[in-house]
């Protein structure tokens, strides 16, 4: 579900609805705020009815998960580019695995035969016609070095996805690793934390793309 299961006139769980333990709309007194972990108080903040609606907003968020995950991120993306995969991206993916974090990445728009990670300008050259080629094979490049083999070419996909510690799951029509936000496109996400719905989209899809 991508609503609130609480009801702003009472104060309850609504009935009929799952009780979610979505801590992100408890008390927003001082007190409160201190036992939230800081992705769950930037969400809170950034995100009261759990919609991105501006596309420099899905790469600000993108940017504060890995900063913040606790536990895991995963990404789904057709595509890599320079303008998101950057040296600034590549550092915050090192500080997270350094701290014990799992960060795994699935992109690959087209691919063919004889393209994979071992022929990553092949992989640029059939994906990407985009421009900046030499860059966006650098990018692809750096990041494969700091995952190893979490990092998957899977073509062909389409799907946008990113969930962060098992927990917040972001799903809608932003390309996460290739469109930094500054062109005028409308991008819409919505925040999902229903464990029934992370746990199925891990098992139908997640775990079966990324082997």
């Amino acid at each position: 579900m991508c609503i609130s299961p609480l009801e702003e006139k009472f104060h309850t769980i609504a009935e009929g609805m799952d009780a979610m333990a979505f801590s992100l709309y408890i008390d927003s007194s001082k007190g409160s705020q201190e036992l939230l972990d800081p992705f769950s108080i930037y969400l809170r903040e950034q995100l009261p009815e759990r919609l991105i609606l501006h596309p420099r907003d899905h790469y600000l968020l993108l940017m504060e998960s890995l900063r913040h995950a606790t536990k895991s991120v995963i990404i789904f993306s057709p595509w890599i580019m320079s303008y998101v995969v950057n040296e600034e991206f590549v550092s915050l993916v090192q500080a997270a695995i350094n701290r014990q974090v799992e960060v795994r990445i699935g992109f690959g728009y087209q691919g063919g035969k004889g393209i994979d990670l071992g022929n990553i300008a092949g992989i640029v050259k059939r994906d990407n016609s985009f421009g900046d080629y030499d860059k966006n094979v650098t990018s692809i490049s750096n990041l494969k070095d700091a995952m190893g083999e979490s990092l998957q070419y899977i073509p062909p996909i389409h799907s946008k996805i990113l969930l962060v510690d098992d927990r917040f799951l972001f799903l809608g029509s932003h390309n996460w690793l290739s469109k930094l936000g500054k062109h005028k496109r409308d991008e819409i996400s919505c925040l999902v934390t229903d464990d029934r719905m992370i746990k199925y989209l891990k098992e139908r899809y997640i775990q079966v793309k990324l082997k």
